[in-house]
């Protein structure tokens, strides 16, 4: 499974049909902020899954982590990936970071 991460925003990454790719940005979803999806690639990807990852040892309150999303290429083409970090209940707001990411399919 290939991985990418913030230092991939940006780039163009190629996928095969059928396989996954593995998205993990940090994140800290106490502080209010969580990435959300503006552009989510379909239907030439999709959402395979979508959770937070604690460090290991992880007991201080408020301690971010790594919200991970597997991302099946399911059809041979493009799709563009974009996320914002933001605040839901702030929604005129300038993301505090931004990321985005092409992806090519290929059969």
């Amino acid at each position: 499974m290939l991985t990418i991460a913030e230092a991939a925003s940006g780039q163009t990454v190629d996928l095969p049909v059928g396989q996954v790719i593995e998205l993990r940005l940090q994140e800290n979803p106490t502080t209010g902020f969580r990435w959300h999806f503006e552009k989510r690639g379909e239907p030439v990807c999709k959402l395979a899954d979508d959770f937070l990852e604690r460090p290991e040892g992880a007991t201080v309150p408020g301690q971010g982590g790594t919200h991970v999303w597997r991302i099946e290429g399911v059809q041979p083409g493009t799709c563009d990936m974009a996320l914002a970090y933001t605040r839901a209940w702030d929604p005129g707001s300038k993301p505090a970071a931004t990321f985005s990411v092409r992806i090519r399919v290929t059969g």
